[in-house]
C-alpha cells in the first residue's frame, strides 16, 4: 500500500480528503532478527487492517487478502490472529522501551537533557510507526490476558524510567511537579497524538515535532 485515502466530514456535503504522507509506509515496522520475511508479510497486512478498522472488525480473510496469500497460509506464520496482534503489540512496546532507554542512558547527566531526549525519543517512535503506535494504544483491550499482563510489566517500566527523571528534577530544583502522574500521562499522550495526526500532514517535520514537544513537556514541568 503506497498511499491512503480518509474521509472526514466536516460540514453537510462538504468533505476533506486527508492523505497519507508519501514518505512513510503504513506498513513499517522495527527492524526484527527472529521473524521471517513471511511473518513480516502477514504483520505488515495486520498492521494497516488492525489499525484502520481494528482487531475485532478484521477477519482472517482481511489479513490473508492484504497479505496476498491464502487464509490457510497465514497458519504457518502464526498459529491464529491473537498471536498476530501479541507479536505487534509486543514488538511496539519493546522497541519504544529500547529506545527510552537508549534516550536517557545516551544524555548529560542532567533531568532537564534526560527529559527532552526521552520525549523526543517517545515521539520519533511514534512518528516512525505511526500505525503499530494505534494498534499498540487502542487494540490492547483484544490482547490475551497473558500477553497484555506482560505489556503491563513493560509499560510500568517505561513510565518508571520518565518518572524517576522528573523525581530527580524536583529533587535537583529544576522541575516543578504539582501532579506528577498526571504530567506523565500527558507526556504519554504526546505520541499517541502524534501517532494519530502526523501521517497525514506534510507542514512539520518528524524531526521539528520531536523538538516541539520535548520543549511543550519542559515547559509543562516549569523547566
Amino acid at each position: 500500500m503506497g498511499k491512503r485515502n480518509e474521509r472526514l466530514a466536516v460540514a453537510p456535503a462538504t468533505v476533506v480528503t486527508r492523505r497519507w504522507r508519501s514518505d512513510l509506509d503504513p506498513r513499517a515496522l522495527p527492524p526484527t532478527e527472529h521473524l521471517t520475511l513471511g511473518q513480516r508479510r502477514v504483520l505488515g497486512a495486520c498492521l494497516v487492517l488492525f489499525a484502520e478498522q481494528g482487531f475485532a472488525a478484521t477477519s482472517i480473510r482481511d489479513v490473508a487478502g492484504a497479505a496476498g496469500m491464502q487464509s490457510a497460509s497465514l497458519y504457518n506464520h502464526f498459529a491464529s490472529k491473537d498471536a498476530m496482534l501479541t507479536e505487534l503489540v509486543t514488538l511496539g512496546v519493546g522497541t519504544h522501551l529500547e529506545r527510552l532507554i537508549a534516550a536517557v542512558v545516551n544524555s548529560s547527566a542532567g533531568p532537564v537533557e534526560q527529559l527532552r531526549s526521552a520525549i523526543r525519543t517517545h515521539v520519533a517512535v511514534h512518528c516512525e510507526y505511526p500505525n503499530l503506535g494505534l494498534v499498540v494504544n487502542h487494540e490492547v483491550r483484544h490482547l490475551t490476558p497473558e500477553a497484555a499482563i506482560a505489556l503491563e510489566s513493560v509499560r510500568r517500566k517505561s513510565g518508571g524510567l520518565v518518572s524517576e527523571v522528573l523525581n530527580r528534577g524536583v529533587e535537583e530544583g529544576v522541575f516543578t511537579l504539582d501532579a506528577p502522574q498526571a504530567a506523565i500521562f500527558a507526556m504519554a499522550s504526546m505520541g499517541v497524538d502524534a501517532a494519530r495526526w502526523y501521517p497525514y500532514q506534510d507542514e512539520i517535520s518528524a524531526e521539528q515535532l520531536c523538538d516541539v514537544y520535548a520543549e511543550l513537556a519542559l515547559r509543562m514541568v516549569g523547566a
